[in-house]
């Protein structure tokens, strides 16, 4: 109960006291928001699953190269709610490229940070949002504070928390076996027999996180947002 009256609070606080740079998509994103409900039907909400590549995994340090994004709608992924974008930057390194494939050629033409940041939030709208990290809400939130002095107001649901939670269902001594923080993507895909689909590309790991999260309200029977950001 305290996470969704924080939750609550921040809104306000947001509205109150943040004062974002002039600009239209900023001022649309904040003035999206009212109170939550949390007690609407799963059914009859969008949640958006995201994710993001970077140039590293220092949170305070790395850059966003690509940005994806996927959403949920009437429990099923629509595939044609989609979002893709590439994020210019000077910063690509030779390890980042050995995983996510994005070299700088590929990044010549890309959006500018605080375009894509744009393209993103007119994406979200006010919908949750679902990660499969913290780490990616992390990146985003510190991005768009340097870039127009907000923070992300959406939701947030942790699918690596969410997953700790079933597992521990299903095999009650199940924290104790393992660290929920490195529970990777493809771990938990496998406990939970998800295929994987274009790992390490923004938009292919928040397919596999929809699916990811999609197996959990099904197998928790989970009916509304607020036992699913409880369960969170």
């Amino acid at each position: 109960m305290a996470s969704i009256l924080w939750l609550k609070l921040k809104l306000k606080l947001a509205k109150l006291f943040v004062r974002p740079k002039i600009d239209d998509v900023i001022s649309k994103y904040l003035d999206g928001f009212n109170e939550l409900d949390l007690d609407v039907d799963l059914k009859d909400t969008r949640i958006v699953c995201v994710d993001i590549e970077t140039t590293g995994l220092d949170v305070r340090k790395c850059e966003i190269v690509s940005i994806g994004a996927i959403g949920i709608k009437n429990l099923d992924v629509d595939l044609n709610d989609s979002l893709l974008v590439l994020v210019k930057s000077g910063n690509v390194t030779e390890e980042s490229i050995k995983i996510h494939k994005i070299t700088p050629d590929l990044l010549v033409d890309a959006y500018e940070l605080t375009d894509a940041l744009k393209e993103f939030l007119k994406f979200v709208g006010k919908d949750v949002i679902c990660t499969f990290s913290l780490f990616d809400y992390l990146v985003l939130n510190r991005d768009l504070r340097k870039c127009f002095d907000i923070p992300l107001l959406n939701p947030i649901i942790d699918v690596q928390r969410l997953g700790k939670k079933l597992l521990s269902i299903i095999h009650p001594y199940y924290h104790y076996l393992m660290d929920v923080s490195a529970m990777s993507l493809e771990e938990l895909a496998r406990r939970l027999e998800i295929p994987i689909v274009a790992r390490h590309t923004s938009l292919g790991d928040a397919f596999t996180t929809s699916l990811i999260l999609l197996s959990i309200v099904k197998k928790n029977k989970i009916k509304t947002l607020k036992e699913l950001y409880r369960l969170s």
